[in-house]
């Protein structure tokens, strides 16, 4: 062939080599068409490397792509297997021969040897004059590069940076673009789930029981839930009508003087305001707001919170109104009353407490009820008490107690346990007197019931045992009624007694009144008749009826010694010397 035609056959291999290599569309592709324009059949490895920092050692550099031509046979080129300086010349770098090449340190040709390289072609790659990469050649052996293989060499020097630049945008814009599509879909995700965040929102908000209402700065108000639109009476009305529209005139200087400032200065309120329904109902609401702001922080709407606590308000000032009578009356109570833990410690103390103790309440309060109270004889009987109140059972008591000056008096006590909400024991209340004069007096008046009642059972006595003088020496005894052995024993010694006053010599014992004589009666005539002996007397027994009679001698009594006769009237004459029919037995 002439030269000519090498020269046109070299052009032409050039100009083709020119055109594919502008046409690739991968850093692969590119690698693919400079192995196949220097590929003569001997061609070992090849790899396409870029820099990805400045500098130009071994570190800085990434393969884009490798070739090899019996992949596994031998280490693939790299980074490190390559005398990478030549990825900053300004031309080809042919280096023909490894072992001879003058241009590689030592170390450079024994790295190359070990990867099996005797010739490589390296090819850098320039854009606005500073390195881009390197397209690396190496074969086996030594080889010579001639002046066709360096044309080829220059054009893919002059088009593959530009080709490897436009793959490397066009790589960007694809990851780019799969960075937009992962950021459309995980921005339509996050729409989808704040969506769905917000129907749930808003569901929860339309079924709240509390009211919520949001209105503009100012004062208009955009929405309200079912439970505000019921709540305030409004129904259907309450988009476009006006905060002032909810609450009553006197109540309004108090909602633009104090709460819309405090909201819109500190961006939140709590508290409680009195508002007034389309018909006219007043009630009480505890309103939670809060400011809501765009990004730039300007105020954009208010949100409110509503509560109807009209019943709960209601309900707190009838217990104000209890409790404030409870404290009236325990002020006012005559009785002492005082109040202590469930350690005994007073916690209250009222003025009643303070007039019969002698302790005031300061000096009272935070002391030991049982210490400051309650004597060393009566300790242990309190200690009982209370140790009963402790375990939830209410007694009371009386018991003595001790005055602040040293005096005991004694006290009638009434006690209640004092509970929590779940029924565990806080303490106990408890109310007294003193009943010490109450008791004397009651003590006096026993007394004196006690000589009453002695004084007329004294006379009793008497008039149920009459001794009655009928002459000089004689007396008469009339028995009326039953004889029992009280009665026996009072006939004896009223009998006994009239003898030895009235000195006399003979006793008239009639028992014309008594119903029935049977043994008790018979021996205690018996018995008086013999006493009445003793002392130097006689003894008549009068008023003995037929049944007495046979009752007497039934009985089997010994009468002897005893003058009996059938009435009192000749038992009279009989002690007056006129004893005229009467029998000694």
């Amino acid at each position: 062939m002439s030269a000519d035609s090498d020269a046109a056959h070299a052009l032409q291999q050039t100009l083709a080599l020119a055109h594919r290599l502008g046409a690739a569309a991968t850093y692969a592709d590119l690698l693919a068409l400079a192995v196949a324009a220097f590929d003569d059949g001997e061609l070992h490895a090849a790899a396409l490397l870029r820099p990805d920092g400045p500098g130009l050692d071994a570190s800085r550099f990434t393969t884009l792509a490798s070739w090899e031509r019996a992949p596994g046979a031998g280490p693939p080129l790299g980074p490190d297997a390559l005398p990478l300086a030549h990825a900053g010349a300004a031309e080809p770098a042919a280096v023909p021969d490894v072992a001879g090449d003058s241009r590689l340190g030592e170390g450079e040709r024994a790295l190359l040897r070990e990867r099996g390289v005797g010739a490589y072609l390296a090819l850098p790659l320039r854009l606005g004059g500073a390195p881009a990469g390197v397209i690396a050649l190496a074969w086996p052996a030594p080889r010579a590069f001639g002046p066709a293989a360096l044309a080829l060499a220059a054009t893919a020097m002059a088009v593959a940076p530009g080709t490897a630049e436009r793959i490397r945008l066009g790589e960007e814009a694809r990851a780019q673009r799969e960075e937009l599509r992962a950021l459309r879909s995980g921005l339509e995700g996050q729409v989808l789930e704040q969506t769905a965040e917000l129907r749930t929102f808003q569901a929860i908000v339309e079924e709240a029981l509390d009211a919520v209402a949001i209105a503009t700065p100012a004062g208009i108000v955009v929405y309200g839930n079912q439970a505000f639109a019921s709540m305030t009476g409004f129904g259907d009305r309450v988009v476009g009508s006006a905060i002032p529209d909810y609450h009553p005139p006197e109540e309004l200087p108090f909602v633009t003087g104090q709460v819309l400032p405090a909201l819109f200065n500190t961006g939140r309120w709590q508290g409680r305001l009195r508002l007034r329904r389309p018909d006219g109902t007043e009630w009480v609401g505890q309103l939670s707001a809060f400011l809501l702001r765009d990004p730039q922080g300007r105020p954009e709407a208010v949100a409110g919170f509503y509560r109807d606590v009209t019943a709960e308000r209601e309900r707190a000032e009838e217990l104000a109104r209890a409790n404030q009578r409870l404290e009236q009356s325990f002020l006012t109570s005559p009785l002492a009353t005082l109040e202590a833990d469930h350690h005994g410690i007073i916690r209250r103390w009222n003025p009643a407490a303070e007039q019969i103790f002698g302790w005031a309440a300061e000096e009272a309060i935070g002391r030991n009820a049982l210490e400051l109270l309650v004597p060393g004889l009566a300790r242990e009987h309190v200690a009982g008490v209370v140790a009963a109140l402790l375990s939830g059972d209410a007694t009371n008591s009386r018991n003595v107690n001790v005055r602040k000056d040293g005096q005991l008096i004694t006290c009638q006590w009434h006690n209640a346990v004092l509970r929590d909400s779940n029924g565990e024991v806080l303490g106990w209340l408890s109310q007294t007197q003193d009943i010490t004069e109450q008791l004397r007096a009651e003590e006096e008046r026993t007394a004196m019931q006690e000589q009453v009642i002695e004084a007329q059972r004294a006379a009793l006595r008497e008039l149920s045992t009459p001794i009655i003088p009928i002459g000089d020496g004689v007396v008469a005894l009339p028995l009326i009624g039953s004889v029992d052995s009280a009665r026996a024993q009072q006939v004896i010694e009223g009998l006994l007694d009239g003898v030895a006053t009235l000195g006399a010599h003979t006793a008239i014992l009639d028992i014309t009144g008594v119903p029935v004589v049977d043994t008790q009666v018979a021996d205690a005539l018996l018995r008086a008749a013999r006493a009445v002996k003793l002392l130097g007397a006689r003894v008549v027994l009068t008023g003995i009826r037929p049944e007495v009679a046979q009752t007497l001698v039934g009985l089997g009594l010994d009468m002897s010694g005893v003058v009996t006769l059938a009435t009192l009237q000749s038992g009279i004459r009989f002690a007056l010397g006129q004893g005229e029919g009467a029998r000694t037995r």
